[in-house]
């Protein structure tokens, strides 16, 4: 992002920020001639002979938005020299590991559902063949009752 300014401002700090709101936003401040920030993840480097300052940003450590340049007044006030949005790109690898992960989510949640339907499914099955412990025998699936009355004889 290239900002020029004007030359009664050629001694005043150099700014670039994000934007907070539409008259106000956070970043930093230099009266050198470059600047790295972050790791170099952030530049800025002024050309007076130019009278301008580039910056060159390789990751947003703020994250995606409004970025302004411009210059830092002695009452605090910045004189707003350009805007620009800033979005980030993905690597292949960052983007594979966005997709991978759903992938893997999606699967691990179909798994969970099929084998909760299959144990729902054969749990009468599962009764039907466990092992009862007090006299050794495979339990039998309980019996079902006929609709038919029964007579019975009592004594």
């Amino acid at each position: 992002m290239e900002c020029s300014y004007e030359q009664g401002h050629a001694t005043l700090p150099k700014v670039w920020c994000k934007q907070n709101s539409s008259l106000c936003c956070s970043g930093f401040a230099t009266a050198n001639l470059e600047e790295s920030l972050h790791e170099g993840q952030v530049v800025i480097r002024v050309q007076p002979e130019r009278l301008s300052f580039t910056v060159s940003v390789t990751h947003l450590p703020e994250g995606p938005g409004v970025y302004w340049c411009g210059v830092l007044q002695p009452n605090n006030t910045i004189i707003k020299l350009r805007e620009q949005t800033f979005s980030t790109s993905l690597s292949p690898l960052e983007m594979a590991w966005r997709i991978g992960r759903w992938l893997i989510f999606l699967l691990l949640l179909l798994s969970m559902i099929v084998s909760c339907l299959y144990s729902h499914c054969n749990s009468g099955k599962e009764k039907a063949e466990s092992w009862d412990p007090d006299d050794g025998f495979r339990m039998t699936p309980p019996q079902k009752h006929s609709s038919r009355r029964q007579r019975v004889d009592m004594y």
